[in-house]
């Protein structure tokens, strides 16, 4: 009886280890947001993953500021409180910088996206709302 217990958590561990389930594929995307230290800042971010429907999150928060996304790509656009503050967004996917993106005063925007279906990883800082893409 212990003997095919153990053998079960065994073989669960491994299932778990292996990646047979699709969350555990799933690789988590970093977005760091930093600054001047205590600027707030609010935004979103579209995640795609595979062929699922793409995914909106709200973010607000303070500098420092580190998310962990689950997804194949991520897109974001973050707005600074205060446009004499300075902001910038870093994505990273595993040990890798794809982008880094810096809003100067008085520009209030940053969008920033990761390589994915759009192509090529990129950023920009701008004074106005961005549009998606």
């Amino acid at each position: 009886m212990r003997y095919t217990a153990w053998i079960k958590g065994l073989l669960v561990l491994f299932l778990l280890v292996s990646g047979t389930s699709h969350a555990s594929k799933l690789e988590l995307i970093q977005l760091d947001v930093g600054g001047d230290s205590g600027a707030a800042f609010s935004g979103d971010c579209r995640i795609v993953s595979g062929k699922k429907p793409v995914k909106r999150y709200r973010l607000q928060g303070k500098v420092p500021a580190k998310y962990w996304l689950p997804g194949d790509a991520v897109s974001c656009s973050l707005q600074k409180t205060k446009m004499t503050q300075r902001l910038d967004a870093t994505i990273t996917r595993g040990d890798v910088v794809e982008i880094r993106q810096v809003s100067m005063p008085p520009l209030r925007w940053i969008s920033i996206t990761s390589t994915g279906p759009w192509g090529a990883a990129k950023g920009t800082s701008s004074a106005a709302r961005p549009l998606w893409q």
